[in-house]
């Protein structure tokens, strides 16, 4: 994430990423070629003929979400390129793992965080029949304090927590314990 921050608000970092891209499309399968094309694609094709004030507004919403990313203390956490990524399979087999990032300290960086923490658990538990038969059947638990952080109702009354609570956690045979104040 710290690297994409830089990729889309330092031109330096963007050209250098750049210049690397175009050669690795060669090289690359080419399902995964296709798909960085896709991407390279959208930018030059249909993210730069957005009105100037459009562009703007999508940069100004990516700098705050992006902008926890370049603390010290979550690049050290979330960022390091020689430091393995979080491995969100390992809860599979029992490990643990403990984020504190309360929000009085951290505020909104805090959500942008949970955030990302919610969608790669429950992507994890939603794509459980991908592992190891024994990793599948086996008991998970997503423990979380300040919950409502975690989730949102949008404008037509649709409440994600129900359907992040009991609907999607059944099947997928996990429990949610949750702590809200």
């Amino acid at each position: 994430m710290q690297t994409l921050y830089s990729y889309l608000f330092d031109d330096d970092v963007q050209q250098a990423i750049q210049a690397k891209l175009n050669p690795l499309l060669v090289s690359l399968p080419p399902g995964d070629s296709r798909l960085l094309t896709s991407y390279l694609r959208y930018h030059s094709h249909v993210f730069a003929t957005f009105d100037d004030k459009v562009k703007s507004g999508v940069m100004a919403t990516l700098a705050q979400t992006l902008s926890l990313f370049n603390h010290p203390t979550v690049m050290d956490a979330f960022c390091e390129i020689e430091a393995p990524a979080l491995d969100f399979t390992t809860l599979l087999d029992g490990q643990l793992m403990l984020i504190d990032m309360p929000l009085a300290t951290w505020g909104v960086s805090a959500k942008v965080a949970y955030t990302f923490i919610k969608l790669r658990f429950f992507h994890l538990m939603q794509n459980r029949h991908t592992q190891p038969l024994a990793l599948q059947g086996r008991p998970v638990l997503f423990m979380c304090d300040e919950y409502q952080e975690l989730v949102t109702c949008n404008p037509d009354g649709f409440d994600l927590r129900q359907f992040i609570g009991q609907n999607f956690m059944q099947p997928i045979e996990s429990q949610l314990v949750r702590g809200s104040q």
